[in-house]
């Protein structure tokens, strides 16, 4: 057995995007909203807010009327009365006048500002002002938050509290998303154990099922975790087929590679209808990743290997989730959080080949220095020091100590 379709990630990003995904669609409220993708453009029905509001407490008055106004030489307006916070005023005011105005009242007509209290001393119904002010000065406009038709949430975009907050804002308590998909994790290999039992020579505890579920819970999705497979190609195939049943996609590791007793790819070949979408990716590590489409389902190969299985869902299997979830722009935005740092040791890297090295960072003097974490295949530790992914792009022979590098932060 060989590898083939063996893609670059740019190649893997294009293939991601033209897959043909069917989409469902389900309305909820908005306290269910957050996190999940809007399948709809949302837009305001009216403009926000309704009339002239003010942003202090103080007093609505005609700006013109505190000209030159100071502690050493005040104006003195009468005071014409007090406005409740959910009172309409159905005076106008005139010049010489003003109306006292808590934070969120509406204006009377002919007010085009309001003075903060602490500017000002009552004097009966007379007030003294300390301080001029100029036009729309602590106030809000009709319309100035939102206007009526503007577009609040684009289709395609990943609903958070800022969009919830806009759409509680215009009465917007229901809205469309897409369904999210069903993840089921199977992890497969005789060397396998549960984690509660002490390996025997030759055993391990499976990792994967726990890192993916939590993987997965980032993304704000559940998992279901199937028991541990043997490399058995009967128990296998029921496996797959049980979880394909349940799932949208599948995320299945160990039994990717090049081997004899690698049973993934020959088994999902078996199934009616698989399409090798790729076997192999130019990206280390992670190059024995398999994704294969099986109807409207898809199955991951991922590798065995803990540290590789981890990365691989960062870098290909999360933005492909987010993809199936009906999210736009997702490699655009691919990973939340970057920043740049001075590399402290010389990197190497293999041409052909995109490279993730594990970094931690220290700040010295308002400056992130990114330093590699040296380790042996095979072992969890360097990913569990590590504070967050260095990349090398496929064309570089690596990386000299001293240079500016981008970092993926965790």
């Amino acid at each position: 057995m060989e590898f083939f379709k063996v893609l670059s990630l740019s190649e893997m990003k294009s293939l991601f995007l033209d897959l043909n995904f069917k989409f469902k669609v389900k309305q909820v409220k908005l306290s269910d909203s957050c996190f999940r993708v809007s399948a709809e453009d949302v837009v305001a029905s009216h403009s926000w807010p309704l009339a002239n509001r003010s942003t202090m407490d103080g007093y609505a008055l005609q700006s013109k009327d505190t000209f030159g106004a100071s502690e050493t030489n005040p104006v003195y307006l009468k005071i014409k009365g007090d406005l409740k916070i959910d009172e309409h005023p159905d005076f106008e005011l005139k010049s010489g006048e003003c109306v006292g105005i808590v934070t969120g009242g509406l204006l009377p007509k002919g007010a085009d500002s309001v003075l903060m209290l602490e500017y000002t001393e009552r004097l009966g119904k007379t007030l003294e002002v300390k301080k001029s002010v100029h036009p729309q000065e602590n106030i809000i406009l009709v319309g100035e938050d939102f206007e009526q038709g503007e577009k609040i949430l684009s289709h395609g975009t990943r609903i958070n509290f800022k969009h919830i907050g806009a759409l509680a804002t215009l009465g917007i308590d229901k809205l469309k998303v897409y369904e999210k998909p069903n993840v089921g994790i199977i992890s497969t290999g005789d060397e396998l154990i549960d984690i509660d039992k002490m390996p025997c020579l030759g055993q391990v505890r499976d990792v994967n099922s726990y890192t993916l579920q939590a993987l997965l819970a980032k993304e704000h999705l559940e998992a279901t975790v199937y028991p541990l497979v043997k490399d058995d190609k009967k128990q296998l195939i029921n496996r797959i087929e049980l979880a394909l049943s349940e799932n949208d996609v599948v995320l299945l590791s160990g039994g990717s590679s090049v081997g004899t007793r690698d049973l993934t790819l020959e088994v999902l070949q078996e199934m009616g209808g698989a399409q090798v979408l790729f076997h192999g990716l130019a990206l280390s590590p992670g190059k024995p990743t398999l994704l294969v489409k099986i109807g409207e389902k898809f199955v991951f190969g991922l590798p065995g290997q803990v540290t590789s299985v981890q990365i691989v869902f960062m870098v290909v299997v999360s933005p492909f989730l987010r993809i199936l979830e009906g999210e736009k722009q997702v490699f655009k935005n691919n990973w939340s959080c970057k920043l740049k740092a001075i590399l402290t040791r010389n990197i190497a890297s293999v041409p052909g080949r995109f490279q993730l090295v594990r970094v931690r960072l220290e700040q010295k003097n308002d400056q992130y220095m990114a330093t590699p974490i040296l380790g042996k295949s095979g072992l969890i530790k360097p990913l569990f020091l590590a504070d967050g992914l260095l990349p090398i792009a496929d064309n570089l022979e690596g990386i000299k100590a001293g240079t500016l590098v981008e970092v993926w932060k965790f």
